[in-house]
């Protein structure tokens, strides 16, 4: 990476320059002290639903806040080529020209994004689509503020591109501590409503509102450090790389679909087939496994551009892989160990006894945890094109293994079973194929 002055800064003992090292550490850390103070906010603004409104508007509240479950690939992995070519961009591997170029691409695809869900949010209001989803308690007079929760997450879409521009730009400690405001906005919209004593459904509005506010701070913020970031790329110093724009976008959208019906199979099998306190143990567990998953993954997501700007050299490019599989797997493990001891009993005090987390489903958890860590520096490393199709069927075979795995174990073992088909995915669909691939594609790069 050059600086304005076109120097290379120097870089540590495993290939990190200064910048990178603070950005990765920071990043972390902000998650790791963010988290709770986020898990209160969500404690804060739940108590604020359910005393202003009852348990049935409260269900269909919480519903409609898990649409930020979409975020992933409701973009259809537009962002992962917008933090790709932003790495390149201030390494002067592309021209000003060219970054811009996939800027605007990438604003047009997710403009498309926005109107599609606009034109949803219109038809669910006008067909009465939402008493079609949530059944006739749903009036139409109720369908309004479902429509506007749904519109406005349709602008939040776009403005999420401003996080993935700060990742790219090399700032994931300002992304991660801007997406933790978005907690913060949460609250402060379902406050002003209590405050004007609104009633029922305009409650779902707050959290897709809290999306959109931190999408546009990181948005705003991205925009200032694109136009005072100088690099030789901006003077036309090196060749556009000979790719399309928004390479690499369609397999992202696999990836960023089958993660999740990979890794939540599990719940729905369990539902089905488990009793009510499985459901309860495994929703609980995998709560707290969320918290110690976010921290951990802010590193691995702030390896992505890092290994972007390291794709000239092949050679460095594997020694700062290598040293990021003995980090990465060290942490998970440390990690792991401690929500398997941790978890049994921090599900005591949070429920007071009514839910409790076996110690089996807490071990299932934690080796998760384990594998998940070991695979996040391969993640972040296979990013061209071709190896994001490569990564993509393994996220489909991690997918199959998990679903068939979970189908066969829960009737077995429960919610602990679960997890172990979703522990047996990634170990086959992604961690052999990562240990065994990984070297061969890299080395093959031209």
């Amino acid at each position: 990476m050059t600086s304005s002055g076109g120097v290379a800064p120097r870089r540590g003992g495993h290939g990190l320059d200064a910048a990178e090292r603070r950005s990765l550490v920071l990043g972390v850390v902000i998650r790791a002290v963010g988290t709770p103070a986020v898990g209160l906010l969500g404690l804060l603004n739940t108590a604020l639903v359910i005393h202003h409104t009852d348990a049935r508007t409260f269900g269909v509240v919480s519903t409609v806040a898990a649409v930020a479950l979409l975020f992933p690939f409701a973009d259809l992995g537009v962002g992962a080529a917008v933090t790709t070519a932003s790495a390149q961009w201030t390494d002067g591997a592309i021209t000003r020209a060219h970054y811009l170029r996939v800027l605007r691409r990438a604003g047009s695809v997710l403009a498309s994004v926005t109107v599609g869900i606009w034109t949803l949010a219109t038809a669910a209001w006008a067909f009465d689509g939402w008493g079609l989803l949530f059944g006739d308690s749903i009036s139409r007079s109720e369908s309004t503020p479902l429509s506007i929760a749904l519109a406005v997450f349709g602008l939040a879409v776009p403005l999420s591109a401003g996080l993935r521009l700060l990742t790219g730009l090399g700032r994931n400690h300002i992304a991660v501590g801007v997406s933790l405001s978005a907690a913060a906005f949460t609250v402060m919209a379902t406050a002003l409503l209590v405050g004007v004593d609104a009633h029922g459904l305009l409650y779902a509005v707050p959290p897709v509102i809290g999306l959109a506010l931190s999408g546009f701070v990181a948005l705003v913020v991205a925009a200032h450090i694109v136009r005072q970031t100088g690099t030789a790329a901006a003077d036309g110093g090196r060749p556009v790389l000979p790719e399309r724009l928004l390479a690499g976008s369609a397999s992202m959208f696999v990836i960023s679909i089958g993660l999740p019906v990979g890794l939540q199979w599990g719940r729905l099998v369990v539902a089905h087939s488990g009793d009510a306190a499985d459901l309860a143990s495994y929703g609980l567990a995998a709560q707290l496994y969320g918290m110690g998953w976010m921290v951990i993954s802010t590193a691995g997501t702030a390896m992505w551009p890092i290994f972007v700007r390291r794709r000239v050299d092949p050679r460095r490019t594997l020694r700062l892989w290598r040293a990021s599989l003995l980090w990465f797997s060290t942490t998970g493990a440390a990690i792991g160990v401690v929500f398997t001891l941790a978890a049994p009993w921090v599900a005591t005090i949070v429920s007071g006894g009514e839910v409790t987390i076996p110690t089996g489903l807490a071990t299932a958890y934690g080796l998760l945890l384990l594998v998940q860590s070991v695979h996040l520096p391969t993640g972040s490393l296979l990013t061209t094109p071709s190896e994001l199709r490569w990564q993509a069927w393994c996220v489909v075979a991690m997918a199959i293994v998990s679903m068939g795995s979970a189908v066969v174990s829960v009737p077995m073992f429960g919610a602990t079973g679960a997890v172990l088909g979703s522990v047996a995915g990634v170990v086959i669909g992604q961690l052999v194929p990562d240990l065994t691939s990984a070297r061969t594609k890299v080395a093959a790069r031209k």
